[in-house]
C-alpha cells in the first residue's frame, strides 16, 4: 500500500471537525468538567481483525417539534376552600376566554387540579420583655396547573401577556413533541447504512477484506428535550475588597453587592462525537434525536470433516473376517 493511499484512508477516518471557534461570554460558566471544554474522548468508529469487525454509528438529528404543551401554575388563597375555588374559577374562565382570540380551541386546554392544603401563620404577643409567637389557622390555598398545546411557539409570548391580566405569572415548562417519530428514526437508519459502507470502503483501503455476512446489529435511540440541555452563567468582573475590622474601635464594614444578571442558553449535544449530524445549522431549538447503531460481523467456523468412527474385526476359528458391532 503506497502513502497516498494510507493517507487517503486516514482522512476518510477522521470524524472530528476543525472548526474556527469564538467563545463568548459562556466561558464565565463556574465548575467546568473536562468535558465541558471540547476534549471529549471521539468513540472508536471500528474495531477490525481476521475473525471479527465491529462498526460503531452514531447520528444526531435536529428536529424542529410539531406541536407544545405549555404549562402555567395557578395558586389562590382564601379564608375557606369555597372561596379559593370561586376567585380561582373566576380568574381561569376569563383566561380560557381570551385564549380563544389567539384561535385556541378548549380540545386544545386542559386545567388539571393539583393541591389544597391549609395555610398557617403566627401571630406574636408581647408581654413585657417576652414575644410569644403562637401558631394559627390563616386559611387555605389552592393549586391548579393550565396546560395549553399550541403548534406555534410564538404564540407563548401573546399566551404569557394574557395569562399576566390575570395574574397568572408561573410558566412552570414548555414540552416539545412530535407526533411521527418513527419516521425520524428511519431516515437516520437509511443514513447509517451510508455512513456502514463508507466504514466498510475506508477499511478496505487498508487491505483488509470485509466479511460479508449477514451481521448482529444493535441499535439504540433516544431523544432529548431541549429543557435539559439549557445551562447557565453570570458574567462580570469585580474588584476585590482588603479591610480590617478593628474591635477596639467598635466598627464594623459592610459590603452590599450589584445585582448580576444570569444568563441562560441552549446548549446542543457536542457534535464532534457523531459521525453525522442532520440539519446542523439550524437556528430553531427543538427536539435533538439520537441514533447509535453498532453492527459485528464475524467468519463462520469451517465445518469440520466427519471422520468416519473406527471399524473394528476379529478373524474367526474358520478363517472368516467379522465386523465387531458399536454400541
Amino acid at each position: 500500500m503506497n502513502s497516498k493511499t494510507i493517507f487517503t484512508a486516514i482522512l476518510l477516518l477522521i470524524s472530528v471537525a476543525i472548526v474556527a471557534q469564538v467563545s463568548g461570554n459562556q466561558v464565565y460558566q463556574a465548575n467546568y468538567k473536562h468535558t465541558d471544554r471540547g476534549l471529549e474522548e471521539v468513540p472508536m468508529t471500528w474495531i477490525v481483525n481476521e475473525n471479527v469487525q465491529t462498526y460503531k454509528i452514531s447520528i444526531l438529528n435536529n428536529v424542529q417539534a410539531d406541536s407544545y404543551l405549555v404549562t402555567f401554575g395557578v395558586n389562590q388563597e382564601g379564608k375557606t376552600i369555597e372561596s379559593c375555588h370561586q376567585k380561582m374559577n373566576v380568574r381561569i374562565d376569563a383566561f380560557l376566554k381570551e385564549l380563544t382570540k389567539l384561535k385556541i380551541e378548549k380540545s386544545n386546554v386542559y386545567v388539571d387540579f393539583i393541591s389544597q392544603t391549609k395555610i398557617f401563620d403566627y401571630q406574636n404577643e408581647t408581654q413585657s420583655n417576652e414575644v410569644k409567637s403562637t401558631q394559627v389557622d390563616k386559611g387555605f390555598e389552592t393549586k391548579r396547573n393550565i396546560i395549553i398545546k399550541i403548534s406555534d411557539i410564538l404564540l407563548l409570548d401573546e399566551i404569557s401577556t394574557l395569562a399576566s391580566k390575570f395574574d397568572i405569572y408561573n410558566l412552570i415548562k414548555v414540552d416539545y413533541i412530535n407526533q411521527d417519530f418513527q419516521s425520524i428514526y428511519q431516515k437516520m437508519l437509511l443514513e447509517a447504512e451510508k455512513i456502514f459502507k463508507n466504514k466498510q470502503n475506508s477499511m478496505e483501503a487498508f487491505g483488509l477484506k470485509s466479511i460479508h455476512q449477514s451481521p448482529a446489529i444493535q441499535v439504540k435511540t433516544y431523544s432529548i428535550q431541549p429543557k435539559n440541555q439549557y445551562k447557565n452563567y453570570t458574567a462580570f468582573e469585580s474588584s476585590d475588597v482588603s479591610y480590617t475590622d478593628y474591635y477596639q474601635k467598635n466598627t464594623y464594614y459592610l459590603k452590599k453587592e450589584l445585582r448580576k444578571d444570569k444568563t441562560f442558553y441552549f446548549d446542543s449535544q457536542d457534535v464532534t462525537q457523531f459521525d453525522l449530524v442532520m440539519n446542523p445549522d439550524s437556528p430553531i431549538v427543538g427536539i435533538q434525536y439520537v441514533l447509535e447503531m453498532t453492527i459485528t460481523t464475524a467468519k463462520k467456523e469451517d465445518k469440520k470433516e466427519d471422520i468416519p468412527a473406527k471399524k473394528y474385526h476379529i478373524i474367526t476359528q474358520s478363517g472368516q473376517i467379522v465386523e465387531i458391532p458399536q454400541l
